[in-house]
């Protein structure tokens, strides 16, 4: 063998490990690594009981709301991606809801505080408040947001004022 071929064989085999190494690099900011929230659903309750299930892109229920009046708190838990009868973990101070309703001159959605979160102190409980503005339907979808970009969204949920 020549010292050229060994020279050949020895470039190529540094090459080939500068490209397995260095592409394990991550110094830049890379969002990529980051957890996000593993939601597969959402289950809405109010007053106790469940009134809207996402799941599976599917909606289950819908909103209801009086003219000129507002809905009692709506209690939202986001549910495993694995499994809907179990609620995902959301506990995250980097999570944020958003609520999006496509015809506000029918209804607006407002973030609101769980009834139980000044006794559980929770971050990851999450409500809203619906108020009817005038006879109609809209949508509303709701998005679970981390760093600004939905982890979870929904298709919109109807919403019917009477």
């Amino acid at each position: 063998m020549t010292s050229f071929s060994i020279f050949r064989i020895s470039i190529s085999v540094l090459f080939v490990f500068t490209l397995i190494t260095g592409c394990k690099d991550n110094s830049v900011d890379d969002d990529h690594n980051e957890e996000h929230a593993e939601v597969g659903g959402a289950a809405f309750t109010s007053s106790g009981n469940r009134v809207v299930t996402y799941w599976n892109a599917k909606v289950k229920g819908q909103f209801e709301v009086a003219q000129s009046s507002t809905s009692p708190t709506i209690e939202i838990k986001f549910l495993s991606d694995l499994d809907s009868s179990k609620t995902a973990d959301t506990h995250t101070e980097e999570l944020t809801l958003k609520l999006t309703v496509a015809d506000t001159s029918v209804a607006v959605a407002t973030i609101a505080i769980p009834a139980g979160l000044m006794k559980t102190a929770h971050e990851d409980d999450y409500a809203m408040i619906i108020r009817g503005k005038k006879a109609g339907s809209t949508t509303v979808k709701v998005s679970l947001l981390h760093g600004g970009h939905p982890d979870f969204e929904t298709l919109p949920i109807p919403v019917v004022v009477k």
